[in-house]
């Protein structure tokens, strides 16, 4: 979100500018969401940023919820985060990251969600199998009818699932508290394919690490523990006081790219 309304070359572009080594690509990006997600056209891309690949992925999200009471809802849902493995396999890309859908009504998930969840998981089991791509489900924000949002539901389903991998949230464990993101370290650190890397603050998500003791932190533990895979920057510029131009948003990337690597070095 953070480079959302930039054409893909210039996304590309504004990560080497802040020495990246790779990126996590949001299949919902609108330039790309938009015009038909044509894999040849992120290929060209690609070959013209060869210093980023292997590049990340990570399905789509807005408007879709594969554990939906609806079952058209559920079905597309899955449809395209099975699309989403497949594109990542033809890409050659690492890691695609799955959000794990959520009860419909704001109620406790039950039975009958989790049910929902199991089909969910099979089918991206299937649509996994026969690649090396490395699916990974992220932990969401503790909310009231969120689906595998705390560390005993997380150890669960990779217990379950071995074909399965963790995306850790940093943020998305913080909004419950710096012990929480601990707990995710501690009981899931084995499966950790792919970091979300920043901070929280009262009613936001996704700020700068450096602007989050409790995000350094959590980092600094995961180091300890010897860390070593893909680490994603996410920041959405809207949880900034004002509008920032492209070179001020590759200066704030730049600075989080040092501060994380300082912590790992």
């Amino acid at each position: 979100m953070f480079f959302h309304d930039y054409e893909l070359d210039e996304i590309f572009g504004f990560a080497e500018q802040a020495d990246m080594d790779t990126l996590e690509f949001w299949i919902e990006t609108p330039c790309f969401w938009l015009n038909g997600t044509d894999p040849e056209i992120l290929k060209a891309c690609m070959k013209n940023h060869p210093d980023l690949l292997p590049i990340n992925i990570h399905a789509p999200v807005l408007d879709l919820n594969p554990c939906s009471i609806n079952p058209h809802v559920a079905e597309v849902s899955i449809m395209y985060a099975v699309n989403a493995i497949r594109l990542a396999d033809e890409l050659h890309a690492d890691v695609v990251t799955l959000h794990p859908g959520r009860r419909t009504t704001h109620r406790q998930a039950g039975k009958a969600d989790f049910n929902r969840f199991m089909h969910y998981m099979d089918e991206i089991e299937s649509a996994a199998s026969s690649t090396g791509i490395r699916v990974s489900i992220e932990n969401m924000e503790n909310r009231v009818n969120s689906l595998v949002s705390t560390p005993a539901e997380m150890r669960r389903v990779l217990d379950e699932y071995p074909f399965l991998w963790f995306t850790f949230d940093i943020a998305h464990a913080l909004l419950e508290s710096e012990k929480t993101a601990l707990e995710f370290i501690e009981c899931c650190y084995d499966r950790i394919a792919n970091i979300h890397a920043s901070g929280c603050n009262t009613g936001s998500v996704h700020i700068p690490v450096s602007m989050d003791e409790s995000a350094m932190r959590t980092l600094e533990h995961l180091n300890e523990q010897g860390y070593d895979g893909v680490i994603t920057i996410e920041m959405d510029d809207l949880t900034f006081s004002r509008h920032l131009n492209a070179g001020e948003k590759v200066s704030i990337l730049a600075n989080e790219q040092k501060v994380i690597e300082n912590i790992f070095c």
